[in-house]
């Protein structure tokens, strides 16, 4: 009954095992589809994050460039456009930017 040496089948294997075996690779080719398609969808994801660091880079330096351009005179001309033009936010803004001044240059107590 228990004998080590009993065959199942012409090679000595489960009936079933053949049938696992094409099942088992057919799910390895669809993981590894499913695996490739998911680095390529990755690497498109990243190299559009790259171009927009690069843009948004790009677009600071311009801004900052015509920051020392302008001077103080031009900034302060620049922020009172905007008051007049949205008040409310620039509100918000400064309210905002007191906030995180007094918060960091607060003494630990």
């Amino acid at each position: 009954m228990n004998n080590p040496t009993e065959s199942f089948g012409p090679t000595g294997q489960t009936p079933t095992s053949s049938g696992f075996d094409r099942e088992a690779e057919r799910a390895g080719h669809r993981v590894g589809a499913q695996v490739g398609r998911l680095a390529e969808s990755a690497g498109t994801k990243f190299d559009t994050a790259v171009d927009y660091m690069e843009e948004t880079a790009q677009t600071v330096k311009q801004s900052f460039q015509a920051m020392t351009d302008e001077g103080w005179e031009g900034m302060k001309k620049k922020a009172i456009e905007y008051t007049r033009k949205e008040p409310l936010n620039a509100l918000l803004l400064a309210i905002g930017t007191g906030i995180l001044v007094g918060w960091a240059t607060r003494r630990a107590r």
